[in-house]
Order: structure tokens, then sequence, then C-alpha cells
């Protein structure tokens, strides 16, 4: 027992000293993770949490970034800590203030990459620009990756113990978001830090001698042997195509590449070590030759469904690995000079120019996809121009297929006014009055849209009813009718016809205000309720004046709502919603 202890308590003061060396070395970077703490924690409490969204974001491009200024410090003695406190003020309020409202899918992508990105710099500045033993490095890094992430789920598990044993045995009642608190403080407060003390100082050099037992076993022994056998899986089911003469289609694509990938990985963080170990050489240089014949599949794949269903992320972003995946596994076997740097270097090029610039996959799909459905249109006969198409006296059923495809997947991946191709005012609901046919959806609506619920009470919270004369539940399918004030006043709400409706129908809930049996007007609450939505208010009030003076305020305080979301972030309709409706009158 005394023994178990006196380890403990080495273990606890090696962290300590760990923690208090990464405050020294990157002052800045931890108060950037502190205040991330703070914002995720005030997330977990805000009624709403979208109002933080936007600083959570900055601080968190703050974390790698400071980190970045400061091994460039410790590399070349140029940016002082104020300066790098200056540049990182500098990117946060900059990055601020170019944050679009709403968030796009295409920007979220950019958001995370740039994230990534900004971490991948920062494990290469120590090694850049020709720096040997880069692969080493990464691969050290990793193991302290995984063993700060264990200590810190073993610490989160038992201070969640600590929580649970001290609120049943005193009968405490703890707050619910207390264990999502505590996550974030460990992740914070203790993981973070920890990390950064046990990176090594910017002079230490990696020997093949310090490599992982744990990793150069799981490489040259686990998944050396795997990916060996793998690839005589796929000469075998090559071989098979040859027999039966026919090309590689569908889910082969996405085999080789994240096989090529991961065997490339394998391959490129034991490189250093084939000094030690005398087949690793011979076997790298083998298994490069063999790439040639599953990549050269992959590419004949890919041909076939860009020409049958045109370009799209996932088949850009592949095109894109392949490239580099072909010149990786070319340079990899050379010997005379360490590649690592390069080929990390080049890695982060091809991945900055496929999200950002005119380049980027977003801009080349939106152009091809947008040739693409030109194409289709003067195939078909029809006459195109800035304000209107002129079809042609029938279209067959195929180039109405085709032509609808093009058109959903534009107007669902990108904004209106992006695609040049359309006409003024073109809307995709209207679309028939241009093409002269009805727009033929192939996949469910959940397929092309972004389905989402957001709650902004809890409906068993105590409502406010202060100063309200009624106070109703509703939601958008139920038909309800209130007679208020002595019958002065009716109100009849009434829902889509169905709770299957399409959020693309033009029905929609209502409500129709009677008052001294005048009707005085019609409510389309499902503009409220988007209203709300967008805004993140779920409060939106409508008066109406009765004959007498008075004005009757009409209080929709929303529950939660649910509904769609085109991937440009751009509210696609309301399928639900659920509110207090609160009156009064003034």
């Amino acid at each position: 027992m005394m023994h178990l202890i006196r380890k403990l308590g080495k273990w606890l003061g090696y962290s300590g000293r760990t923690i208090k060396q990464s405050f020294e070395r990157f002052p800045i970077t931890l108060m950037a993770t502190f205040a991330v703490v703070v914002i995720f924690v005030m997330i977990i409490h805000a009624m709403h949490p979208d109002d933080y969204q936007n600083v959570l974001m900055v601080f968190a491009l703050a974390m790698p970034f400071s980190a970045i200024l400061k091994l460039w410090h410790e590399r070349t003695g140029k940016l002082k800590l104020g300066m790098q406190a200056i540049l990182t003020v500098l990117l946060m309020i900059s990055y601020y203030f170019v944050i679009p409202e709403p968030k796009s899918d295409v920007f979220w992508g950019q958001y995370f990459v740039l994230l990534i990105l900004f971490y991948a710099v920062f494990f290469l500045v120590p090694y850049f620009p020709r720096r040997e033993g880069f692969a080493l490095a990464l691969v050290e890094r990793a193991g302290k990756f995984f063993l700060t992430t264990l200590y810190s789920i073993v610490l989160y598990l038992g201070l969640n113990a600590v929580l649970f044993s001290v609120e049943k045995l005193f009968e405490l009642n703890l707050p619910s978001e207390l264990p999502a608190d505590l996550f974030f403080c460990v992740l914070g407060f203790f993981a973070v830090p920890y990390f950064l003390g046990s990176l090594p100082e910017i002079q230490h050099q990696e020997k093949p001698e310090g490599f992982s037992k744990i990793f150069k076993t799981l490489f040259l022994y686990i998944l050396i042997p795997v990916q060996s056998i793998y690839t005589l899986i796929l000469y075998a089911y090559f071989i098979r195509l040859l027999v039966i003469q026919t090309f590689p289609e569908g889910i082969i694509g996405d085999l080789v590449i994240w096989y090529a990938l991961v065997s490339f990985l394998t391959l490129f963080s034991v490189k250093d070590l084939r000094e030690d170990v005398p087949w690793l050489d011979n076997y790298t240089k083998i298994f490069s030759v063999t790439m040639v014949v599953p990549l050269g599949m992959f590419a004949i794949a890919m041909g076939i469904r860009i020409q049958h269903y045109g370009l799209t992320m996932a088949r850009y972003l592949s095109i894109v690995a392949m490239i580099y995946l072909v010149i990786a596994y070319v340079t990899l076997p050379v010997r005379k000079r360490d590649v690592s740097v390069p080929l990390y270097i080049m890695a982060i090029c091809m991945i900055t120019v496929s999200f950002f610039g005119v380049l980027s996959w977003d801009r080349v799909v939106l152009k091809e996809q947008t040739n693409r459905l030109e194409r289709y249109l003067i195939e078909a006969g029809y006459t195109l121009n800035e304000t209107n198409w002129i079809a042609p006296t029938t279209v067959s059923e195929e180039q109405q297929e085709l032509i609808s495809d093009r058109l959903i997947y534009l107007t669902d991946h990108y904004e209106i006014g992006e695609i040049t191709l359309l006409p003024e005012g073109f809307e995709i609901h209207q679309a028939e009055q241009y093409l002269g046919f009805e727009i033929k959806r192939s996949y469910p609506r959940y397929n092309t849209v972004n389905y989402f619920n957001q709650a902004f009470v809890n409906q068993n919270a105590p409502v406010d009813v202060k100063g309200q004369d009624y106070v109703m539940l509703l939601n958008r399918y139920e038909d309800r009718s209130y007679s208020l004030y002595d019958a002065h006043i009716l109100l009849e709400k009434a829902g889509p016809s169905g709770k299957t409706a399409s959020f693309e129908d033009d029905e929609y809930s209502s409500m129709k205000v009677t008052i001294e049996g005048l009707f005085v007007g019609e409510i389309n609450v499902d503009d409220l309720a988007e209203k709300a939505s967008v805004s993140n208010e779920n409060t939106q009030i409508i008066e109406f004046k009765a004959s007498d003076g008075e004005v009757l305020l009409l209080e929709f305080s929303f529950i939660e709502i649910s509904g769609n979301k085109k991937t440009t972030g751009e509210l696609a309709g309301i399928d639900y919603y659920q509110c207090w409706l609160k009156v009064s009158k003034k």
C-alpha cells in the first residue's frame, strides 16, 4: 500500500512539474484554452447557447495559432511574447468579423480544416524546413497524446465517481450539467497543459532507439501484415475483373483510397527504422510498386462515377488524395534524403488549396455541375438567357430526371445567386414555369437537406404568466379553437392537412383572429417559427386593435422548433413547433 502511495505521489509530482512547465512555455495558449473551457461551461448553462458560438470559435483558433508563434520564437529567436499576444489578438478580431450568418456547411468545413491546419503547422515548426527525424517525432507526439488521453479519461471517471458518491451518501441534488462541466474542466485544465508540458524542447532530436515498443509492434507486426494480406485480396479482385471483363464501380473506390492512405501512414511512421529493420527497406520499395494497380483501378472507378453523376465534394477530395498518394509512394522509398517534411508540407498545401480559394472543392464542383446542367438543358432543346429559359415542346423522361437531379443538387448546396446559369428570380419550387415540367425528386428530402431540432426552453419548466389573461399550449399539427373574453374574441388555430405534409407544400399552420364577430386577420405561425429560429429569439408578439380601442397582444413563446436547412445554412422549412400562446390586452 505504501509502495502504491509513493508511486502515486511521484506521478502527481511529475504531473505538477509538467503542467508548470507548460504554463511557463505556452502562457498565451493556455489562457486561450481556459477561455474555451469557460465558454463551453457558459454554453452548457445558457438559454441561448448559439450566442457564444462565434467567440468560442475564435478562441479555439487562438490555441494552436499562439502555440505556433511560441515554437517559431524558440526556433528563430523572433516574435517575443508581446508580439505573439498582439498577433493572436489580431487573428481573433479579424476572424470574428468574417464569420458569416448563417453559417453554411462549406464555411463549417473550412473552419474545421483551418483548425486542423493550424495544429498540423504546430507539429511542423520545430522541423521546418528540412530537419531530419520528423516522422519519428510525429509518432512520439502521438504516443504522448494517447497517454494524456488515457490519464484524462481516468481522472474524469474518478472525479465523476467522487461526485456520484457524495451525491448519494449526503442526499444532495447536484446540477445535472455538472458532469459536462467537469469534462471540459479536465480537458482544459489538465489534458491540454499536461500534453504541452510533455513536449520536448525545440532542440530535442528523436532517435530510432527511442521508438515506442508498443508502436513498433503495432506497425511492424500487426498493420504491415494486415495491409499485405489486404493487397493480395485486392489483386485477386482485380484478376476477377479481368476474367469477367468489367470495370470497377461503387464501393471499390472508397476501399482503395482508405487502404492506400492507411498503408502510407504506416510506412511513413516506420520509415526511419529501415536501418534497424533490414527487411523494411525492400518491403517499402515492393509495396510502393504494388500500389500502382489499386490506384489505377481507383482512377478508373472514379472516372466512371464522375462521367455518370458529376463531380461532388467526396469525389474531388478523393482525386486530390489519389494525386498525393501517387507522389508519396514514388518518393517514400528514397533514402538519400529525408522526405518526411516535404511530404508533410505538400499535404498541408493540397488540403489548403482543396478548401480555400478558386480551386477549392465547392468552387470547382459548382462550375462542373453548372456546366453539366447547361449541357443537359441544351441537349434537351432549351434556349437559355439571363431572364428566362424557353422550353422545347417535349422533354423526354430521362432528360427530365437528369435536369432535375442537377438542379436539386445545385440549389441544395449553393445559394441561388451563385448559380450563374439560372435566370433572374428563379426559385426551385417554381421551376416548372422555367422548365415546362415538374421537378422530379429521386431521393427522399432528408437526403438533400439537414434536419434540425431547436429547443429554446424545457417544456416542464415553469411558465411566467404575470400580466397574461390566457395561456395555451400549441403545436403545429393540432387544430384548436379558443373563445376568450366572454366570447368577444375567437382564436382558431389550424394545422396543415395531415402530419405528413411536406415542408415544400404551400400549406402552413395558421391562426385566424375574430374580434366582436369581425375577422381581423390571419397569422402564419410557420413564419413566426421561422423568425424565431433564424433570430434565436423564441418570443414573437403580434398585436390587433379592438373596436373599443384596446390592443390585443398574442405572444408566441416557442418551446422547440424542428425543420430543415439547406447545406448553405438557409432555412428550407418548418416541420414542427411547440409553443405557449399568451394572450393579454393593453
